[in-house]
C-alpha cells in the first residue's frame, strides 16, 4: 500500500511537467505559416519607420500596446502614448511630408539572430537583433544597432504586435560613442524639430521653454559679439529682444547636416531668419553649428557658433 501511494505522488509530481512540456511542443510544431506572416510584420514596422509611414506604424501596433522603446523610462500604455514616445504625430496632419527620397534612398536594415517561440497558439515571443545601415557602393555602415523584444497576439485572425522591449545594443552603443553616425529619418526629425523649437523659444522669450532646453553650463559665441554667451545672457538677450517690440516672421533653416557621437549631437546648419521691428522687415542668414545632448527624450542645448553671411 505504501509503495502504491509513493507512485502515486511521484507521477502527480511529474506529469504536469510532461503535459507542459507536450503543450510547449504541441504550440510550436506545423507554424510556418506563423513565423513568416510575423516576420513579414516586423519588416514591414520597420521599413515604416525609414520612411516616415505613420499610418502603417500605428496600424501594426494594437490598442492596447504596452512595453519600452530606447528613449523611455517609464512602461508605455496604449497606442496613442505609443506614437507620442517616438514623437509621431497621429493622424498625421494633411501637410505632413514624407521623408525625402535623397535621405532614405540608401538606408535600409537587416535582421539577424531571428527566435520566434509561441508561448500559446495565439500568443509569439519573438527575439532579434536589429541593425539600421546605410549601403554606399560596397560599403555599410551601422547607423544604429537594437535588441528587440517583440509580442505579437493573433485577433480576429491576424497577428498584430501588442507589447515590446527595445533597447540600444550596448556593445554598438560603447563603439557609437567614439564614432560618427547618421540617425534613420525618424530621430533626424526629433532633433530637427526640438532645433526650430528651441529658436522659436528664443524670438518670442518663452522662458519656459529656454529653461527646458539651455544647460546650465552653455557656452555660446556669436559673430556680432565679442562676448562669450552662458545661459543668464541667454536668456537675458530673449527677454530684450521681446522688450524691443520684435517680431519673428520666418524661420528657415535652408541646409542641415547632423553628426551623432552617442547622446551628443551636432548641427552644422544655414539659417535664414526674418524679423519685423519698427514697421521694417529684416531678413538674417549665416552658418552655425550647434551642439546639442539628448536625455531620456529631450534635447539640452549645450552651445553654439554662428557667423553672418556678408
Amino acid at each position: 500500500m505504501l509503495k502504491k501511494l509513493l507512485l502515486l505522488l511521484v507521477m502527480a509530481a511529474i506529469l504536469p511537467h510532461f503535459a507542459v512540456k507536450a503543450q510547449n511542443t504541441s504550440n510550436n510544431e506545423n507554424r510556418e505559416a506563423d513565423r513568416a506572416a510575423i516576420l513579414a510584420d516586423i519588416e514591414a514596422v520597420t521599413q515604416a519607420f525609414i520612411t516616415l509611414d505613420i499610418e502603417k506604424i500605428h496600424s501594426t501596433h494594437s490598442e492596447d500596446w504596452r512595453g519600452f522603446i530606447e528613449s523611455s523610462d517609464s512602461p508605455i500604455k496604449g497606442i496613442n502614448e505609443y506614437m507620442r514616445a517616438n514623437q509621431l504625430p497621429y493622424p498625421p496632419p494633411p501637410n505632413m511630408p514624407k521623408a525625402p527620397a535623397s535621405l532614405t534612398a540608401n538606408i535600409t536594415f537587416r535582421i539577424s539572430n531571428f527566435d520566434l517561440y509561441f508561448i500559446s497558439q495565439d500568443i509569439g515571443l519573438a527575439n532579434f537583433i536589429l541593425e539600421f545601415i546605410r549601403k554606399t557602393d560596397d560599403k555599410i555602415t551601422v547607423l544604429t544597432k537594437y535588441r528587440i523584444s517583440d509580442i505579437y497576439s493573433k485577433r480576429n485572425g491576424k497577428w498584430i504586435q501588442t507589447a515590446s522591449h527595445t533597447s540600444l545594443d550596448s556593445n554598438w552603443v560603447n563603439k557609437a560613442n567614439t564614432e560618427a553616425f547618421i540617425p534613420p529619418q525618424p530621430l533626424q526629425q526629433q532633433i530637427l524639430k526640438a532645433r526650430e523649437a528651441f529658436w522659436g523659444a528664443w524670438f518670442t522669450n518663452d522662458r519656459s521653454k529656454l529653461e527646458e532646453m539651455l544647460a546650465e553650463k552653455i557656452i555660446a559665441l556669436e559673430e556680432n559679439s565679442s562676448d562669450w554667451k552662458n545661459r543668464e545672457t541667454i536668456l537675458k538677450g530673449a527677454k530684450e529682444f521681446a522688450e524691443s517690440g520684435g517680431n519673428l516672421t520666418k524661420l528657415e533653416f535652408p541646409s542641415t547636416e547632423i553628426q551623432v557621437y552617442g547622446s551628443t549631437w551636432i548641427l552644422y546648419t544655414t539659417y535664414l531668419f526674418e524679423l519685423e521691428q519698427n514697421g521694417k522687415k529684416i531678413i538674417n542668414t549665416g552658418k552655425g553649428v550647434e551642439t546639442y545632448v539628448k536625455r531620456g527624450d529631450k534635447f539640452i542645448n549645450i552651445g553654439w557658433v554662428l557667423t553672418v553671411d556678408k
